[in-house]
């Protein structure tokens, strides 16, 4: 799969086109996303409707595991590196 990269032009459709682009080519799969401090919120809040705390750019320990469904579930998980 392609990247899709955030741009001026599709930063505020980004996170839908980013879910979409996934569920259209890898429905019924296991997906890795990897985000940045200003996408993961976006991510979680479009994928599962709940909201997360602020994560700092330099905040490395979370881990978000999201299932998708008729009703989409959420883990959340830190570790101490």
């Amino acid at each position: 799969m392609q990247a899709i990269e955030i741009n001026k032009q599709n930063d505020k459709t980004y996170v839908a086109d980013l879910i979409k682009k996934i569920e259209k080519e890898h429905k019924g799969e296991t997906v890795l996303i990897v985000g940045h401090s200003n996408t993961v919120p976006e991510i979680v809040k479009y994928t599962t409707g709940n909201d997360i705390a602020p994560i700092g750019e330099d905040e490395f320990s979370r881990i978000y595991i999201i299932t998708l469904g008729k009703e989409p579930r959420l883990v959340s998980a830190t570790y101490n590196p």
